[in-house]
């Protein structure tokens, strides 16, 4: 990998530390102990459903907000293209 393409990567990482996304994952976390001291199945699974779709789209939010930051720090779409596809290749070329 590139040096600017490291940069992106460690840049992305830092905007999860900045943006606070690791305690918003704990909340998640415990919330789900607790859901599981619901007595009532059905509205258990109701909100255990709907708590996951709300997460989901709160993890992919939390991704783009990290690529923003890393893309902005490196100053190049391309370079943050790059990283992202080796990445998710695994290719280092």
């Amino acid at each position: 990998m590139e040096p600017e393409e490291l940069l992106f990567i460690i840049s992305h990482e830092l905007g999860h530390l900045k943006f606070k996304h690791i305690l918003a994952s704990e909340v998640v976390n415990v919330s789900y102990y607790f859901l599981n001291f619901i007595p009532t199945d059905t509205l258990k699974n109701i909100i255990i459903n709907l708590s996951f779709l709300t997460f989901l789209k709160w993890s992919r939010e939390s991704e783009i907000s990290a690529d923003r930051l890393g893309m902005i720090l490196v100053g190049s779409e391309e370079i943050a293209s790059k990283a992202l596809i080796k990445l998710l290749s695994g290719l280092n070329n």
